[in-house]
């Protein structure tokens, strides 16, 4: 026995005395087998569509090259949209009064998706004040329903004209006026005297109403300034109760607020949009709104002041089975109302004509092409219809959001989901299907492209695309 064999048994016994095997048999094997794997991945492994791109069919739908995604961004879920001129929508083309200023808000009514929700206010001309003139009587009316409220059927309490009235009638009449007749002794309700005012424009039946309900017309206007404040009416100013007075000012975005207040009630929305009423011991009264019934209009009331003419309307219309509401103010006109009222009525029509409805994807057709980082291309389908009401030149646009689907995939999976967005606010998707399958990219560029592999070895283990 050698002396290195006995300080080896004196040291570990037998068994420091068997062969010592090496690791580097293990690691070639490791090494072959993640080598065999690659290339059976290079060669044959799914890859997932990370990188695509999407044209739309429908060219409405492309975003801007500001706006669309790239291919890189593509690979972290997003899609890429093919870019479009840069050329925005044309805007609404509005048949606005050829004198004076105006003002609108439309707005779509009740509880709509999304897609069917439209809000616009515009303007028109110089936004100044403007005497109001007879416009001012829904400011009385609406005061004179606070201090005394009525409820829709209600006639309210009685009022007896008196010598006072009288002589106020003959007043107005000499100031050239608007004015119904007044007998003394008669007895007419808060209803009818309303209807007197707001309907033919009656200046003394509207200063006989302030003063029944206020005590006295100096006691209303001491205290309307602070109803106006309160009522987000601030600015306008109120020098009488009938607006013959001049100084009676507002511009026209305060006048459409104050269509708001109007129509908010009840009874002045009924009264405004009445066309007749028999008032005993007057008669019959007509409106001076000769718009009603046209073009959904249903108020609100006319005002003329010298060779000034104004006019505040309401319409309600439908679009598709949308509710919408307008509420609209023409100040400063020097047409008188036999042009100014038929004025509005085009400007109406032409504001209806500028809601544009239609399906921007349809359930069944073509979206677009989409075509894949390796150069396949197919056919993408839309899973669903998506109907988008918009106003005359908001941009609506499409965009594509990739998912992961595999080289190889067949007609009928899905490619990613189309976001339609209006203005920038997502209102409605529609998931995107392929009409025929996949090509593979093959071999070739699978070897070419090695280094994209680890996206997709990272999509097969999380589910997920992107890194």
């Amino acid at each position: 026995m050698t002396r290195r064999r006995s300080e080896l048994l004196a040291q570990g016994g037998a068994a420091a005395l068997r062969p010592a095997r090496g690791i580097g048999w293990p690691i070639t094997v490791v090494v072959a087998s993640i080598l065999l794997a690659l290339s059976a991945w290079v060669a044959w492994g799914p890859l997932p569509v990370q990188s695509a791109s999407i044209a739309f069919a429908d060219t409405s739908l492309q975003q801007t090259a500001a706006g669309a995604e790239t291919a890189d961004t593509a690979a972290a879920g997003g899609g890429a949209v093919a870019a479009a001129d840069d050329a925005q929508p044309a805007a609404a083309q509005l048949a606005w009064p050829s004198t004076g200023a105006g003002a609108f808000v439309l707005r779509s009514l009740g509880d709509q998706p999304a897609a069917s929700q439209v809000s616009v206010s515009l303007t028109h001309g110089e936004q100044k004040a403007y005497s109001i003139a007879s416009v001012t009587k829904l400011v009385t009316a609406l005061r004179v329903l606070d201090r005394r409220p009525l409820q829709v059927g209600d006639q309210g309490p009685s009022i007896t004209m008196t010598q006072a009235d009288e002589d106020l009638m003959k007043s107005y009449v000499e100031q050239n006026g608007s004015v119904e007749p007044v007998t003394v002794g008669a007895s007419l309700s808060q209803f009818q005297v309303l209807e007197l005012s707001l309907l033919p424009s009656s200046n003394n039946y509207t200063t006989t109403l302030a003063t029944w309900a206020f005590g006295s017309v100096d006691d209303y206007l001491e205290s309307t300034p602070a109803w106006l404040e309160a009522n987000g009416l601030g600015g306008m100013t109120i020098a009488d109760p009938t607006g013959i007075d001049e100084r009676n000012q507002a511009t026209p975005e305060q006048i459409v607020h104050l269509g708001e207040l109007a129509l908010a009630n009840p009874v002045v929305r009924q009264i405004v949009s009445t066309p007749t009423a028999d008032i005993p011991g007057v008669g019959e009264i007509k409106n001076h709104n000769s718009l009603l019934g046209q073009q959904g209009v249903d108020g609100l009331k006319t005002g003329s002041l010298a060779n000034v003419f104004n006019l505040a309307y309401s319409a309600h219309f439908t679009v598709d089975g949308v509710p919408f509401e307008l509420i609209g103010a023409a100040l400063g006109s020097t047409e008188d109302h036999a042009k100014l009222q038929p004025e509005i009525g085009q400007l109406i029509q032409s504001i209806r004509q500028s809601i544009i409805s239609r399906d921007v994807l349809v359930a069944g057709e073509s979206a677009g092409t989409l075509t894949t980082s390796w150069g396949a291309s197919t056919d993408a389908q839309s899973a669903a219809t998506v109907h988008v009401l918009s106003w005359q030149g908001t941009p609506v646009t499409g965009r594509f959001v990739g998912a992961s689907v595999q080289a190889g995939a067949r007609a009928g999976s899905q490619v990613g989901t189309v976001l339609i967005e209006r203005a920038g606010e997502q209102v409605g998707s529609a998931p995107l299907l392929i009409s025929q399958s996949i090509d593979d990219p093959g071999l070739d560029w699978r070897i070419a492209n090695i280094g994209l592999l680890p996206g997709p070895a990272w999509s097969m283990i999380t589910g997920q695309t992107g890194s």
